[in-house]
């Protein structure tokens, strides 16, 4: 499924190109007759060739789940732009081949932090067939683009020194110099990137989208959550309390306007004993109910010891918690005391960056081991 047949609707293609954009030297917009300069950019920014890096690294004898989770680390440590990883089997290592995309940090400074970055390299090979052999010639803004898609790998150049042709491209990625090519003019090269987004299937995007997902988090909000419950039970303890001192404080007028028969003395006193015994109880249930949930209440100890939050996600008995501090070790003591939590440890090793540990915590609450 991809987003073509909803884009057969001119209008909700023109309101698909007022999301993306592109950019090179500067921000452009996506026209069907070319690019036009932006002033903002876009919610969606195609990312030119010129500001990123590849590179690819063989990981062998290693397992899925293990690689998956040594990315994640490797991600983590990145302060800036999140790095795009693209997975490929390898058989022969008995493992898997990785391809990072690296993007340049210059673009923090000519982005939103909340935008989506697509590699220009790897949305060009939408809708191109893994035993197929595909070579284009592009007039991009940023320069004349050369790119392949061959072996199920993508590889591209700008046109510069030695590589002064398609031919000498072609020979530098060792394919034959007769191999058919195709070329795309610039007034052209918007409507074509266009026709990828519409072509790439739905549960691509997340492979081939740089996002920074605390950026789309209100961590100021996130922080006061927890008084939401906090305020409505003491709200509560508050009106019952108030209540019931009312009703007495009713009680013992009514008593010394009343007469000095003892029927009616003894049945009044009897109310009042009553509704105090219903406080007494009430107090007591109050004082065994905590007024914060244990996620909740373990966010707020996190951070109050100077953990800097990353993300989070439950687990079976808990939770697990990553991020920074100051100090790992300060922030697992004061885990470790809380009184919902049976156990709080370490997941793999507390590494430093700038200063600071970087660390995984996986805790249990009481009651679930």
């Amino acid at each position: 499924m991809n987003l073509k047949f909803l884009t057969k609707n001119k209008k909700i293609r023109q309101l698909l190109s007022r999301y993306v954009g592109y950019i090179a030297d500067k921000c452009y917009e996506l026209k069907t007759d070319g690019f036009s300069t932006l002033t903002n950019p876009r919610f969606i920014m195609i990312v030119a060739r010129q500001h990123y890096v590849e590179s690819v690294k063989t990981y062998s004898a290693i397992s899925r789940k293990e690689l998956n989770s040594l990315l994640k680390i490797q991600r983590q440590a990145v302060a800036s732009i999140k790095p795009i990883q693209l997975i490929r089997e390898n058989k022969e290592q008995d493992g898997f081949d990785v391809k990072t995309i690296n993007f340049n940090k210059s673009l923090e400074n000519q982005l939103n932090k909340k935008t989506l970055l697509i590699p220009e390299g790897e949305l060009l090979k939408t809708n191109v067939n893994k035993q197929e052999r595909k070579i284009l010639n592009l007039n991009t803004p940023a320069g004349n683009l050369f790119w392949a898609y061959s072996d199920s790998k993508v590889q591209s150049a700008y046109q510069k020194g030695m590589l002064s042709d398609i031919a000498a491209f072609k020979a530098s990625i060792g394919v034959p110099l007769n191999t058919p090519h195709q070329t795309v003019e610039q007034e052209k090269y918007a409507n074509y990137l266009l026709e990828r987004l519409e072509l790439l299937p739905m549960h691509q995007y997340k492979n081939i989208v740089s996002i920074n997902l605390l950026e789309f988090l209100n961590t100021k909000l996130l922080h006061s959550l927890y008084v939401i419950p906090v305020l409505t039970a003491t709200c509560f303890l508050l009106f019952a309390n108030g209540y019931y001192y009312l009703k007495q404080g009713n009680i013992q007028k009514q008593n010394q306007s009343l007469s000095q028969e003892a029927r009616t003395l003894i049945s009044n006193k009897q109310q009042l004993d009553a509704l105090q015994n219903r406080l007494v109880i009430l107090n007591e249930e109050f004082s065994r109910f905590s007024l914060v949930t244990p996620m909740w209440d373990i966010f707020s100890v996190a951070i109050e010891n100077g953990m800097e939050i990353s993300g989070y996600f439950r687990t079976s008995s808990g939770i697990e918690l990553r991020g920074r501090a100051e100090k790992a070790s300060r922030v697992l003591n004061a885990l470790n005391n809380l009184g919902s939590v049976s156990q709080a440890s370490f997941v793999g090793a507390v590494r430093k960056s700038r200063g600071d540990d970087l660390f995984t915590i996986s805790l249990n609450y009481r009651g679930t081991e």
